[in-house]
């Protein structure tokens, strides 16, 4: 499949830049995020999602999208 087919038809360009989305955020994701995937705070256990925790936190305090991110 050439590049000119791959953005004429909808579903392969939506597939691509979801592809390129998830390859971004796996290499540089990480270092976007100012929370450690190890490091508890007791005083943000169990928070529900918000701007400074996108996915919430778990019942230690740990920022679940960076765990995500890690893949811990």
């Amino acid at each position: 499949m050439t590049l000119k087919a791959l953005f004429q038809h909808r579903g392969a360009f939506a597939g691509f830049c979801i592809l390129i989305f998830v390859l971004l955020l796996a290499t540089a994701g990480r270092s976007l995020i100012p929370y450690s995937s190890t490091e508890m705070d007791f005083v943000n256990v169990m928070l529900p999602p918000s701007l400074a925790h996108p996915f919430g936190t778990d019942s230690m305090g740990r920022d679940v999208l960076v765990r995500v991110l890690v893949g811990m």
